[in-house]
């Protein structure tokens, strides 16, 4: 075949249609990478659809001279396809500005594109250097015509280049020490060392914020004291004006129309404000409003925000008392009602009987501002501001501390997937924080992906390095993650767990994932796709035990059969439901959890849903009855599993935890009207007279009933379940084989099936439905086993129990022995050494100790860790 004649100069080379087609591909000059192109419209350099680069103009053979200056102008060309915007991973069309948009979408936007006139060439004159004969006027007219298109499209492609270079210096978290101050030109999140390149910290919508504090989420929203006054931001996407009233202190009565700091975002500064000074904004000359990043609401939701300043807080400890999840024992409590008091300060003063108790990590149920002075704190409406029912922010602050001196971590439970129905201004500042495409479980969702999700995506992140920095706060537990609905392509979750990591390199940080679903993605880790959390809630582990341990088959306990076999399989799985048709959600649900440590899985006999989502909050001692109670925990704190404790449930308290609120009418009467047609298919709320003797939520007796009576932890028989909880946790913290790191199913498997040795594994079994066995080793420990009986007389026998092959076992404690029975005599716990069988008078559980009939190996490494 003949060659090719050369393209003409200064034309775009076309290429076969072939090869047009097939993608990738070279030819004579000119590069192509990436799908089919477009030429080069109108208004300069265009990137294709398919998001691959420009075609590359083929250099002019005009000498030394012209291979310069088309050098020059392949250099500005490629400078200027540099700064242009490009679209982010995740983000959708309509956040993009409108040149980056294709053109079916600027229509139906209501835009039009301006097409250039038609412009007719002159005839060319017949004499001088523009006659006809000179070949190179044409090329000098295109050449000037490009150039036009070039330079009058310029400023506006810099203007977006320079806003999301802005975008992303304000939303990478600094590291700590680092000076407030406007991050330097260029400076973007890295990525992090042995890591799949991340997502960047998602952006505000553009244009975007112009942030003085740069490279710290939390510094985009709120006031900001210093020594000369006190600096405002806030966000109000759809208002024209925002005015700033400063209603206390020296300045009291000052308003102040705040100026634009970028699209949708304002921002002004006042001298003489001081912390303790209180502000609200109009937005329009509609209000006043508080500030929906407010540090702190001391009349309530409705009322003025102050000005906070954590600077001047002076903490006593320095250390940060977080444990690897193998030897963390978490305490759930609400504050409200842990003790008569109901404060912060009355809570850090019972801060010593749980850490004689043995618990390491206290989880704090919500604290966001909510409306009224009950709730469980699931209604947030100031997100960012601690409830003023419970004290002052200073007054959190102490209790952290207070906490850090007894060696316990705090880890706060945060709600990001919903708003209060009453209180949250936030919505009504951003009109974008909501959408109707995702729905949760209390309405509207939280618009992570779509237009204006850049700034809602900025706040939650905001927030939550706030708590976790003003108020060093050890962790996060995110509640209903399964609600947090995101389709982008990088997971708000994901960014989250990047942004904690580099805000706080120096110090561990737990992020306690409440998903649902099941899901190994929760705990897997960012660089293979995972959210990155260090751990999630097994619902499954609940359900299993309360199905078996009161027959209960209703609402989500249908899906689990009253069987101590599910409760075997259970604790050797980690959940059950791992992809099986499921009767509660009526499809499908979970995923296979053979990758998942069990130590990533928080198992809890209690907790404030399954007890205070009852119709009267009964606890687990009062429908199972003690002993089944002292038999299941006696297998909590044995299993590999990260055990949690419930608040009371150590002296099982008289108390029951019911739902409370305190809404204003009548959105409260509407609340309680939900509860009673949500128990009607409850047995305990099927017929209108069994409703009507449910406590009612706004009832303040109904808050009243659920406070603590800590004098109950010093009579029997609480005093006995006390101590029985405590051996149980020294002995998880004393004994080699229960603290040892035990790997996923399928590390496990794997280090069988390879011979690579002796690891620390576990199993569990039942004989029949009346006892059930556990069982832990460790190279180089002793085993341990749990023998329960939690449906009263048993008897079994120990080589059907499937435990280790030892020379004999030993009695390390019953949960029959006098220290720990309180009222009544002591059942009989039998162990018969010569035939190997346990035997219980009522319902109860042994541990047990075997002696190996070989001498111990020294200690091999633990498998995972």
């Amino acid at each position: 075949m003949g060659a090719r004649p050369a393209p003409a100069r200064g034309r775009l080379q076309r290429l076969p249609r072939g090869a047009r087609r097939a993608g990738v591909r070279r030819q004579r000059g000119a590069r192509v990478v990436g799908p089919r192109r477009d030429p080069l419209p109108l208004h300069g350099p265009r990137r294709p659809r398919g998001g691959g680069r420009l075609l590359a103009r083929r250099p002019r053979l005009l000498g030394p001279r012209g291979a310069r200056r088309s050098a020059r102008r392949r250099a500005r060309l490629a400078r200027r396809r540099r700064v242009r915007r490009r679209p982010q991973p995740g983000a959708r069309r309509d956040d993009l500005p409108l040149r980056a948009r294709p053109r079916h979408r600027r229509a139906a936007r209501g835009v039009r594109r301006r097409r250039a006139p038609r412009r007719h060439a002159a005839r060319p004159p017949r004499h001088g250097r523009h006659a006809r004969g000179d070949v190179g006027a044409a090329r000098r007219r295109r050449r000037a015509r490009r150039r036009r298109r070039v330079l009058r499209a310029a400023p506006r492609r810099r203007a977006h280049a320079a806003r999301a270079a802005r975008d992303r210096r304000a939303l990478t978290p600094a590291p700590p020490g680092t000076p407030p101050g406007p991050a330097p030109h260029g400076a973007g999140p890295a990525r992090l060392p042995g890591r799949a390149p991340s997502c960047t910290v998602p952006r505000a919508v553009s244009p975007t914020p112009r942030p003085r504090p740069a490279r710290d989420a939390a510094a985009l929203f709120g006031a900001f004291p210093d020594r000369s006054g006190a600096r405002f931001r806030v966000r109000a996407s759809h208002a024209r004006e925002v005015t700033l009233l400063v209603e206390t202190g020296a300045r009291r009565g000052v308003a102040v129309e705040m100026p634009r700091a970028g699209a949708g975002w304002f921002e002004a500064r006042v001298r003489g404000v001081r912390p303790g000074d209180r502000y609200r904004y109009l937005l329009d000359g509609r209000g006043p409003f508080p500030d929906p990043a407010s540090r702190f609401q001391p009349d309530g939701v409705h009322g003025p925000s102050e000005v906070v300043d954590p600077a001047a807080w002076r903490w006593r400890h320095a250390t940060w008392p977080v444990r690897p999840l193998e030897e963390t024992v978490f305490y759930e409590l609400h504050v409200g009602t842990f003790t008569r008091a109901g404060t912060f300060a009355a809570a850090a003063r019972r801060l010593g009987d749980l850490a004689r108790l043995g618990v390491t990590t206290l989880e704090l149920m919500p604290l966001h501002a909510f409306p009224g002075t009950r709730n469980w704190g699931y209604d947030p409406g100031a997100l960012w501001a601690p409830a003023h029912a419970y004290g002052r922010p200073e007054d959190l602050a102490a209790f952290v501390d207070e906490a850090h001196g007894h060696g316990l971590a705090v880890v706060l439970d945060v709600v990001f997937n919903h708003l209060s129905p009453d209180g949250a201004y936030v919505a009504a500042f951003d009109r974008n924080y909501l959408t109707t495409r995702h729905r949760s479980g209390w309405g509207a969702g939280i618009n992570l992906d779509g237009p204006g999700s850049g700034a809602v995506r900025a706040f939650i992140l905001g927030c939550a390095l706030h708590w976790l920095g003003a108020y060093r706060m050890d962790g996060l537990r995110l509640d209903a993650t399964r609600f947090l609905r995101d389709a982008g392509e990088c997971h708000l979750m994901q960014d989250l767990v990047r942004a904690v990591r580099r805000a706080f390199p120096d110090r561990r940080v737990l992020l306690v994932a409440e998903d649902g679903r099941n899901s190994n993605r929760t705990v897997a880790p960012l660089a293979r796709g995972g959210l990155g959390c260090d751990a999630e809630w097994s619902f499954d582990l609940h359900h299993q035990w309360h199905a078996a341990l009161t027959g209960e088959r209703h609402h989500y306990y249908a899906d689990f059969a009253p069987r101590l076999a599910g409760v075997a399989r259970a604790l050797e799985r980690g959940w059950l439901l791992d992809g099986r048709p499921s009767r509660f959600y009526g499809r499908r649900w979970g995923t296979p959890p053979r990758a998942v440590p069990p130590r990533r899985l928080v198992s809890y006999l209690q907790s404030h849903d399954e007890t205070g989502n009852r119709p009267r909050g009964e606890r687990l001692h009062r429908l199972a009855g003690p002993g089944a109670a002292r038999a299941a925990l006696a297998v909590l704190f044995a299993a590999p599993h990260t055990p949690m404790l419930f608040m009371g449930e150590e002296w099982a308290a008289s108390t029951p935890f019911l739902f409370f609120t305190d809404h204003r009418e009548p959105l409260g009467r509407r609340i309680a009207a939900a509860r009673a047609r949500m128990f009607a298919r409850w047995p305990g709320g099927r017929t209108a007279a069994a409703r009507a003797r449910i406590p009612d939520p706004q009832a303040r007796a109904t808050f009243e009933a659920c406070r603590l009576r800590w004098s109950e932890a010093r009579r029997a028989p609480h005093a006995a379940m006390r101590r029985w909880v405590r051996a149980l946790i020294a002995l998880r913290a004393s004994e080699p084989a229960l603290r040892a790191v035990v790997g996923s199913e399928a590390e496990r498997a794997a280090a069988r099936r390879t011979g690579a040795g002796r690891v620390a594994d576990f199993g569990a079994r039942a004989a029949g439905d009346r006892v059930l066995a556990l069982w832990r080793t460790a190279p180089g420990a002793a085993p341990i086993a749990v023998i329960a009986a939690p449906r009263g007389p048993a008897r079994a026998e120990l080589a059907k129990l499937g435990l280790p092959p030892v020379a004999r076992w030993e009695v390390l404690m019953t949960s029959e022995d006098r220290a720990f029975v309180g009222e009544g005599r002591p059942a009989r716990v039998a162990l018969d050494a010569r035939r190997a069988r346990v035997s219980f008078a009522r319902a109860g559980a042994v541990v047990l100790r075997g002696r190996p009939a070989f001498r111990l190996a020294p200690p091999a490494a633990d498998c995972g860790a």
